[in-house]
């Protein structure tokens, strides 16, 4: 997986790139893990994802010119790409949050078990 890519919009290249400031205003619109296949299927995510995506930004992230999905000329090919992309990164994204979690959770189980109750009280 790579944090980069490169598409055509408007007869233009352009260069993306996926900071973790942007994978996360694009995870906050997906969800969860579970969403990443309504990236292709909802045109609203879509439309979001490539907003967020493909606007023009100042040195503040702030949009300066919104990336409009009905006049800029995107081939379906490169949106596949960009979607196939997005889920990509996102999926490696989640994936490592859980894995993070996972770990977090078997390195603190001494712990955790000793403040859970039992019949008796708390475990020893």
């Amino acid at each position: 997986m790579s944090d980069k890519l490169t598409v055509t919009v408007n007869d233009k290249t352009k260069h993306l790139v996926m900071s973790f400031g942007l994978l996360n205003e694009i995870a906050k619109l997906v969800g969860d893990i579970d969403n990443l296949g309504n990236i292709i299927i909802d045109p609203h995510l879509r439309e979001a994802i490539l907003v967020a995506l493909l606007s023009d930004r100042d040195a503040e992230g702030v949009i300066t010119t919104k990336y409009n999905t009905v006049t800029a000329d995107l081939t379906i090919d490169e949106f596949t790409k960009i979607a196939d992309w997005v889920s990509d990164v996102l999926f490696t994204f989640f994936i490592r949050l859980l894995e993070s979690a996972k770990a977090l959770q078997e390195k603190n189980q001494e712990r955790v078990f000793k403040l859970t109750p039992t019949s008796t009280g708390l475990a020893s």
